[in-house]
């Protein structure tokens, strides 16, 4: 376990080999305010991971990868997080992975579909009371969003919703 630690890349290039199990930035089991700033990730099967990662913040990142099941974030079992800033893309899976998380904000972000992705965000198990506003979620194949949970979570604030290139596949 490790508390209140900055990962700042100042724009550094990470490159992976798009290695199976591979990641860019592994945020550690129950760890708690961790901050990854200003990095560019490249080709890791997970770009930013946080497994038991709470309130911890994603900020002003370019996370990219084309491993076959990559993403470029994912959040396992986290809660009370921001991503923001951040510009996503996976050539064969999903840009974003929240995966039984909660609590989170995911603002001011662009989704990107790099090669034919089917879907931007996927939202799986129990994961509830995410918020999404002011994102970019640009054209794909699939789904911009989708959210296969058993939670309730709002795709706009109060005042502010997201961008989706039309609106057939919300």
């Amino acid at each position: 376990t490790s508390n209140n630690n900055t990962v700042d890349c100042q724009g550094a290039l990470l490159n992976g080999t798009n290695a199976s199990g591979s990641y860019g930035v592994y945020a550690a089991s129950n760890s708690l305010n961790a901050i990854i700033t200003n990095c560019n990730i490249s080709n890791f099967q997970y770009g930013i991971y946080f497994n038991s990662a709470n309130n911890g913040t994603v900020r002003n990142n370019t996370a990219s990868t084309t491993q076959t099941n990559g993403y470029g974030v994912y959040l396992l079992n986290s809660a009370n997080n921001t991503l923001a800033n951040s510009s996503l893309s996976s050539s064969a899976s999903n840009s974003l992975v929240v995966n039984n998380s909660n609590t989170s904000t995911i603002s001011n972000n662009t989704f990107l579909s790099a090669g034919g992705a089917s879907t931007l965000a996927l939202l799986t198990s129990s994961s509830t009371n995410n918020t999404f506003y002011w994102n970019n979620f640009t054209n794909t194949s699939g789904y911009y969003v989708n959210d296969s949970s058993t939670g309730t979570n709002q795709y706009n604030s109060s005042t502010e919703g997201n961008i989706w290139p039309d609106a057939i596949n919300q």
